[in-house]
């Protein structure tokens, strides 16, 4: 007893004095810091008083800031125009302050610690293609350092620029940045192996898996189809992940998903943890090489520049990408192969690509449309819209408005509209309170097939269309009005449709922009009963047909691998 009160004494005491120890550090920096700052001030009351007139938004003449921007030391320059972009920053002039944030980008070096105020400063101003050339340059620099894991970072920020700061889906490719990660690999490389004949054997496929700790990740639901699927006579399969073990593990998502793969007889492997990104890469890397497959499998190749990274390092003799996606995302241009889920990506792909419908395990009505609308507490004779997808998909102010203006002209017609959080202040403005009650904004969630269930009619997402919202929206037997795509232009995420290749109706099949006929066709839908009905009954039998049935697809997939893998054996054979 005594002994134990004694330890907690100890203990109490031994806590007392790493907490005021951490205090006093604490109390010693914050002092350091305030007489710095006063030492500073003390030295430069010019610019103190320069800078107080910024902060006041009274004028300022150029003749009062050359003194300071013109030293002949490049360390002042660097640190009065950090000084001068802060204070302007203050005070909202973010046009004044990118040209000193400019500065002391060239002047630090490309110093990561001025990286968060310089895309602070272009956000402000709307540049993010400044803000895209840093994180390449950032990611270069880092890269000729040896730094993998932080190059790998800054060459993600750059891919996601525009989706972070503009909300858009633009992808583009760089080629730069891919022949850099592939030299950053080639150190750790695996000497490439000859790929062998099919013949009689059981090919070994490798599936390197994006997105198993996203929420309702579509790209990881294909997978679990290939899972279920695959021929086990005829291929084995693993399923690697290269993100790191603990925090995938502690995703309910991704425990979910490792049981679905395991649940049909797969292996599942997960990136080690590292204190190095490229410790992780490495080690799921050297875990591929071992099991010695025939085919990496990309999910989605360059969304992560970790999985290029892998692939990179050469751990099998073929790499072959799934094009889920912009290309740019999903395909490098030195895979093998690849194959696509949609034309309009089929001939945007850098390389050999092979068009191979998506097909899907669609759903199955459990609710009927009275219990779904009663569930949503909307009346059960009202005629639901309903347009659907990921925030990006949902920014055109116009198409939102053209799907207000049919719910104000239709008295019974309620407008779901489900990926956002609210419509534009400018639409809420100007509708009515009374149609306003007959529209529900409701954000991306796990309800999304429930509240599907609710929909008679669901209209494609705008300038960017859905993919398997559709196919799901169809299966359920709603009929969906969408876009046309223009495969005279080059393919932009932005501005692209699947309905064509997906829908396949022309009267449900609508100009680009063309918002009059959209509402036309949609108005129709709502008041002629028996062509909806007519409508409803034909989606429901062209998307059994042609996008039902996975096993289908993956068979379709299993037959390119072994023809790939036959086709690069004998290649080789006849150089050799």
């Amino acid at each position: 007893m005594i002994t134990r009160i004694l330890r907690k004494v100890a203990n109490r005491t031994q806590q007392w004095k790493e907490d005021s120890l951490l205090a006093t550090r604490q109390f010693t920096r914050q002092f350091f810091l305030v007489s710095k700052e006063r030492w500073w001030a003390y030295r430069h009351p010019r610019l103190v008083t320069l800078i107080q007139r910024v902060h006041e938004r009274k004028p300022v003449d150029s003749d009062d800031v050359l003194p300071f921007i013109s030293r002949e030391a490049l360390s002042e320059r660097l640190e009065f125009s950090v000084r001068l972009a802060e204070a302007y920053v203050a005070a909202g002039d973010y046009a004044q302050a990118k040209v000193f944030v400019q500065r002391i980008w060239e002047f630090s070096g490309l110093d990561e610690q001025y990286l968060d105020l310089f895309i602070k400063v272009h956000a402000a101003c709307n540049d993010v293609d400044a803000i895209r050339a840093a994180h390449k340059a950032l990611g270069m620099k880092k890269a000729r350092a040896g730094q993998i894991g932080p190059a790998l970072r800054q060459f993600d920020a750059w891919q996601y620029s525009y989706a972070i700061h503009r909300k858009e889906d633009d992808y583009r490719y760089d080629f730069e940045i891919l022949d850099r990660i592939a030299q950053l690999a080639e150190p750790y490389a695996y000497p490439q192996r000859s790929p062998q004949a099919a013949a009689r054997r059981k090919i070994r496929l490798a599936y390197l898996v994006f997105g198993m700790m996203h929420s309702n990740s579509v790209i990881v639901k294909i997978a679990e189809l290939f899972a279920k699927y695959h021929d086990a006579s005829k291929f084995e399969v693993m399923f690697y992940v290269p993100d790191q073990e603990t925090p995938v593990l502690q995703r309910p998502e991704a425990i979910e998903h490792i049981a679905a793969f395991k649940e049909h007889g797969w292996g599942v492997e997960l990136a080690p943890d590292a204190e190095a990104t490229e410790d992780g890469l490495l080690g799921l890397a050297n875990a591929i090489h071992a099991w010695q497959p025939d085919i990496l499998v990309t999910t989605a190749g360059l969304a992560d520049f970790n999985h290029y990274f892998v692939t990179s390092l050469h751990p099998a003799p073929l790499v072959i990408g799934l094009c889920q996606g912009p290309p740019p995302q999903f395909v490098a241009p030195d895979f093998d192969w690849s194959i696509s889920w949609f034309q309009s990506l089929q001939i945007e792909c850098p390389g050999d690509c092979t068009f191979v419908p998506l097909r899907l395990d669609l759903p199955l009505r459990q609710y009927s449309r009275q219990e779904a609308k009663s569930d949503l507490k909307i009346a059960p004779e009202r005629l639901v819209i309903m347009v659907s997808g990921r925030p990006f998909k949902l920014q055109d102010a116009d198409f939102l408005q053209a799907l207000v203006d049919i719910v104000e002209s239709h008295a019974d017609a309620h407008l779901i509209v489900v990926g956002i959080n609210e419509l534009p202040e400018q639409i809420i403005r100007q509708a009515s309170d009374e149609t306003m009650h007959r529209i529900s904004v409701i954000g991306w969630t796990h309800e999304f097939h429930k509240i599907l269930n609710a929909a008679d009619v669901v209209v494609d997402t705008y300038p960017s269309g859905g993919g398997v919202v559709i196919k799901d929206a169809m299966a359920l037997g709603a009929p969906v009005v969408s876009f046309k795509n223009d495969y005279m232009k080059q393919f932009n995420q932005k501005e692209c449709s699947a309905a064509e290749e997906v829908i396949g109706m022309p009267e449900l099949l609508i100009e680009r922009g063309d918002f009059a006929t959209m509402q036309s066709v949609v108005s129709r839908l709502l008041t002629d009963h028996s062509y909806r009905v007519d409508l409803s009954q034909r989606c429901i039998e062209r998307i059994n047909e042609t996008s039902g049935h996975p096993e289908k697809m993956v068979k379709d997939c299993e037959a390119i691998y072994r023809r790939v893998l036959n086709h690069k054996h004998d290649k080789l054979k006849a150089e050799a």
